[in-house]
């Protein structure tokens, strides 16, 4: 696209006739807006979500969602059917007994006439899985069945064929076999590994093909795995087999049975959040992928296992542990960066069949995958605002429908809206008027494409001024001088040999974008030269960075000091210096030529004791602490503390001091106020944690850089999981997820107020969790306030003059 975003633009919604598209857009969205309170009002229990989530079966002719409870909505089934070509809401089934927080939905399986959905947290760990039987009146609870003891995570995994039902408990070591489910007198029989290791996670995985077991155990062997064969004799189960992997590929994470009676074990090798991640502490390595094995018994008797498909490499996820995969009587469905794929075996060998890609507003396509005879149902997770969607498809993956809870919108680029009444367009606010928003794809973003972090650029030649837009696919350029109608001006892509991935941090110094990203495999920290931006003919153009610093791989964020020419790279991992995930201290004042300068980490500090920071703002420091005036002190949010140290000389980094505070979860980023006096701090994890009953932000006294005193903790109104702030002058600038853009009068420093508000994720409630605003730039002069919606796009925003 060349020019203004908005040349010859018109707004579409997928469900306006002829007539509808000739209004004006402020009265569609009007339109809009009253009839999805109609539909939603009219289609399903008020008391419930509207979004699709991971936990889903597939049955004749029905389509099962499970939706784990909240503090809002309690738990239920939708339950669609298919009728005369078309799937329809045909019934919500609430579930009052299933409490939040208890991993209710986590592992969910239907066969005939029983539905199996674990909650395997339920009292403390203990588990319980709830049991629903089809009869003529519709679905009905027909039992629960509670673990054995607490802490045995009953209902982490199971899997269901006939009349037998096995329940994986991973917090004892051990599976539940029950023959006949549900009924009256019921059998359960207890299997556990011959020879036990503490901590396997034996259980976190099961299937049965009705005549034997199968259970996972991939932590087994310092993390190699191991799968177990259980077959039924008189006096109950015996282990009949261990098969263990080639590497330490956590082996027997989850598993399938095919119809032949193979089983397919993926191995999704050492990934984030694993435990020996853990021990050796946060410093983003790069993840080591297994390959998907395939276990057979021989004409011999004896088990053995071949490699099926040599990587999970390109598997959506697979570097977090989530792989999303689904096994059919012949062949394998699998969800990768691409989309989805479909594999078959022939003569021995496992190849690529079909393949469904992608297309506008299938974001996360493949996120969840279930089969029923020749049909298949795939969650796209990004569509209507997070929300979700089902993409329906035949055995070789072609398009036979599409399903959402609510209409669909794909949100487009859009000029003015002032905040009239609690709403600006179809966005609630209060006292910020949207000047303009570009759609993910007017960014230059694909189908699966989401935005990350942002900044800004003034011209210092021409007083023009640029939002830098961080995308899971690179960093978009676009000219707001009128912010009315923003300019695409180019794309830069990242790093070629890195992958996409969630995480991308933009900062500037002397007219040039210092660009990092995590879990991207080797990125390195890319330079682009804004002043570039001036002389683009053609746009939007085509990008490449004028150097690429290797001297890290992944980060997770980059600091800058624009009075120093240093900057200081967090969360480093992969190749290069990690610096144990602390400061990476780069010398940039030639930006053609970074020169590595030193490390600092605060050992003292972290969720493994490396000094891992996530975030941090490093300042020549101008306020009352008489002994540090005009060195660089760095302020670092380290996940489990605030670090405060001195980086004067970069040889010989000094701690100063750290602090922790109550009810931590994850000490994430926050700035420092202009007098350099007061620091306040977010804690991502606090809310979704359940540490704490509303958004909360921690507010640091930093006059005593050697003895920082927490002054207060402000809860807002809400319970969103906040992201990044940042201040100017009075007024503190929140991203705060599924809450917005919230503003806050911080004149009285430990009496926050909140003055304004932009809400860009309109139908979802302010909910602890990851959707929404990730990060906003309030620095420009003209006063715009660029903000990114995860799964939305660019927001440019102005607050209204409070008289403050």
């Amino acid at each position: 696209m060349t020019g203004n975003l908005f040349e010859g633009f018109s707004v579409h919604l997928c469900w306006l006739n002829e007539f509808s598209r000739k209004l004006p857009p402020n009265i569609m969205r009007l339109l809009f807006t009253l009839l999805l309170c109609l539909f939603v009002t009219e289609s399903f229990a008020q008391e419930t979500s509207l979004r699709f989530y991971p936990g889903m079966v597939l049955g004749d002719g029905e389509l099962i969602s499970v939706q784990p409870p909240t503090d809002e909505y309690s738990a239920a089934l939708q339950i669609f059917h298919h009728s005369d070509g078309e799937w329809s809401h045909s019934t919500t089934v609430l579930i009052p007994d299933a409490a939040p927080g208890t991993g209710f939905g986590q592992s969910t399986v239907l066969d005939g006439d029983l539905l199996a959905i674990g909650a395997p947290g339920y009292e403390n760990g203990t588990g319980q899985v709830f049991l629903y039987r089809r009869g003529e009146d519709g679905w009905a609870m027909a039992a629960i069945e509670v673990g054995p003891d607490t802490t045995s995570g009953f209902g982490a995994a199971l899997d269901l064929h006939g009349d037998l039902l096995v329940v994986g408990a991973p917090g004892n070591n051990s599976a539940h076999i029950i023959h006949g489910p549900g009924s009256d007198s019921p059998s359960t029989y207890t299997v556990m590994a011959d020879m036990p290791g503490e901590d396997d996670d034996f259980g976190s995985s099961v299937a049965t093909d009705g005549e034997r077991v199968y259970v996972g155990a991939p932590d087994r062997d310092d993390l190699a795995g191991a799968v177990y064969v259980f077959s039924h004799s008189e006096d109950g189960y015996m282990q009949e087999a261990e098969l263990t992997s080639p590497g330490n590929f956590r082996f027997g994470r989850s598993l399938f049975v095919l119809g032949s009676g193979n089983v397919i074990a993926p191995a999704p090798g050492l990934t984030f959040g694993d435990r020996r991640q853990r021990e050796e502490g946060p410093v983003r390595f790069t993840p080591v992928t297994g390959p998907v094995l395939e276990l057979m018994k021989g004409d011999t008797g004896e088990w053995s296992t071949s490699i099926a498909l040599d990587s999970l490499m390109t598997i959506q996820g697979a570097a977090f542990g989530r792989i999303s995969m689904q096994v059919a009587e012949t062949y394998l469905l699998v969800d990768e960066d691409s989309g989805v794929n479909k594999y078959t075996r022939n003569e021995g060998t496992w190849t690529l069949n079909a393949s469904l890609e992608s297309e506008d507003n299938e974001g996360g396509l493949g996120r969840a995958i279930a089969i029923h005879g020749d049909q298949v149902a795939l969650l796209a997770s990004g569509p209507n605002y997070g929300l979700g969607a089902i993409v329906f498809t035949d055995a070789n993956l072609n398009r036979t429908g599409r399903l959402a809870m609510v209409e669909e919108v794909a949100l487009a680029s859009s000029g003015p809206a002032d905040c009239n009444d609690g709403q600006a367009d179809q966005f609630g606010c209060s006292n910020v008027d949207m000047l303009s928003f570009v759609s993910i794809e007017d960014l230059g973003g694909g189908a699966s494409t989401r935005l990350n972090d942002i900044w800004g650029w003034t011209d210092p030649e021409t007083g023009k001024e640029y939002a830098l837009v961080g995308r899971t696919d690179g960093t978009a350029f676009v000219d707001i001088t009128d912010p009315a109608m923003p300019v695409l001006v180019g794309d830069l892509p990242l790093t070629e040999g890195a992958r996409p991935s969630s995480w991308r941090d933009i900062k500037v110094y002397n007219d040039h974008a210092f660009i990092v990203a995590d879990g991207a495999g080797p990125h390195g920290m890319q330079v682009f030269d804004l002043r570039t931006l001036r002389d683009v003919q053609e746009m939007p153009a085509d990008f490449s960075p004028l150097t690429v610093y290797d001297g890290v791989g992944s980060s997770h964020n980059i600091v800058i000091n624009e009075a120093t020419g240093f900057a200081y790279i967090v969360g480093a991992g992969g190749s290069g210096e990690t610096c144990g995930g602390g400061l990476h201290m780069v010398n940039i004042s030639d930006p053609l030529s970074p020169q590595f300068a030193g490390c600092f980490s605060d050992t003292e500090t972290g969720r493994s004791g490396t000094g891992y920071s996530h975030d941090a703002q490093c300042v020549i420091y101008e306020g009352p602490d008489t002994r540090y005036q005009n060195r660089e002190v760095c302020f670092n949010s380290n996940e489990t503390a605030l670090s405060i140290a001195d980086v004067t000389d970069k040889e010989n980094p000094i701690a100063l001091s750290n602090a922790s505070y109550p009810n931590v979860a994850y000490a994430h980023q926050g700035w420092l106020t202009e007098d350099h006096a007061f620091y306040y701090m977010n804690d991502e994890l606090d809310e979704t944690s359940g540490n704490v009953e509303g958004t909360r932000t921690l507010m640091w006294d930093v006059i005593d850089l050697e003895d920082p005193q927490l002054v207060g903790e402000y809860y807002s109104g809400n319970t969103s999981s906040d992201h990044n702030l940042y201040i100017q002058g009075d007024f503190m600038y929140q991203s705060n997820y599924a809450s917005g853009l919230r503003i806050f009068d911080i004149s009285d420093r430990s009496n926050p107020v909140e003055v304004g508000h932009f809400d860009m994720v309109t139908l979802i409630p302010d909910a602890p969790g990851f959707i929404g605003s990730w990060s906003n730039y309030p620095y420009f002069e003209s006063g715009t306030i660029a903000v990114t919606g995860i799964g939305e796009g660019l927001f440019l925003l102005k607050k209204r003059d409070l008289g403050l």
